[in-house]
């Protein structure tokens, strides 16, 4: 999610769910204080979400790791990879 979004762009995390869901299968969610606005913006597009890292590590058989892309984006601006 983005969190230092301005008013001009304040769905810009449901826009980030638009865009996951016209490209990905399946998308995992985890429990961020944007993963609200990231499922709205997926729609009815198939997804999962997870309260936390660890309860998807445990459960991540169901998902074929050579299928993965991880979209990684921290709560802090100065901190993307």
């Amino acid at each position: 999610g983005i969190p230092e979004l301005g008013p001009e762009e304040q769905d810009g995390n449901e826009k980030l769910g638009k865009a996951i869901a016209a490209t990905a299968d399946h998308t995992i969610v985890l429990g961020t204080m944007f993963a609200q606005e990231i499922e709205q913006g997926l729609g009815n597009a198939p997804h999962t979400r997870y309260a936390r890292l660890d309860d998807f590590i445990a459960d991540s058989a169901r998902f074929p790791k050579e299928e993965w892309v991880l979209l990684l984006e921290p709560a802090l601006p100065d901190l993307y990879y």
